[in-house]
């Protein structure tokens, strides 16, 4: 278990466990809708000001560049301030999960350095026991091995790392998000009913059709 965001965990000396919530995220209905220009406007400052709060440093600052979302952002962010950056991104050999030419295709828009280097399955492999000792916890996100590497490669050159995470996760970046959307009207209809629909679709189109549509609602998926 994990302490969750806005949670307190008290231990007594029996170790029991009391559970206080101090702070729950606002649900921001009736605000902005997320498409309109003022959230846009509105989510541009407080990112802005966020990455030029953390360009206070007493060493040179670099990046981490995937082609994702979040740290996109984060370098052009940066290079508002700052044109004398480093970015740093790990690639595969696989295109399937190389973001390289993304990301240098990132550098060259905003004009900064990008540092570039390969994985393989034998310096993953080489890697694995350091990697597990850097995390003071199991971790179950594969992609803490790339993260791991990108970060010794950054290491050569910088102490200081500005990097994105979660952005993905705010603005859609992962194509499952957009599965949801495809599923929705699904959850119009009884369980029983998506069950026998979804076989015979699957049977007869070939289309498909997620099995976590016999989720009792879609916030269960």
């Amino acid at each position: 278990y994990q302490v969750l965001p806005g949670e307190i965990i008290r231990f007594s000396a029996t170790i029991s466990a009391t559970h206080t919530t101090y702070y729950t995220l606002p649900s921001g209905k009736g605000i902005h809708k997320e498409t309109s220009a003022e959230a846009t406007e509105c989510i541009g400052k407080s990112l802005e000001n966020a990455v030029s709060n953390q360009l206070v440093s007493d060493v040179p600052l670099g990046t981490f560049l995937s082609g994702g979302i979040d740290s996109p952002l984060v370098n052009a962010c940066v290079s508002k301030h700052k044109k004398d950056i480093a970015s740093f991104t790990i690639g595969s050999r696989n295109s399937s999960l190389d973001e390289t030419e993304l990301a240098h295709a990132y550098a060259l828009h905003l004009g900064i350095l990008n540092y570039q280097e390969y994985y393989t399955a034998a310096n993953l492999r080489e890697q694995l026991d350091a990697h597990f000792k850097a995390f003071s916890e199991p971790f179950a996100d594969y992609s803490s091995l790339p993260t791991f590497m990108v970060s010794k490669m950054a290491r050569n050159r910088f102490t200081v790392i500005l990097s994105g995470d979660g952005g993905d996760e705010v603005f859609w970046g992962y194509p499952r998000f957009l599965r949801y959307m495809q599923h929705l009207k699904w959850f119009e209809k009884p369980v029983l009913v998506r069950k026998i629909q979804s076989v015979i679709q699957r049977r007869l189109t070939g289309a498909y059709i997620s099995e976590t549509i016999l989720q009792p609602t879609l916030g269960d998926w």
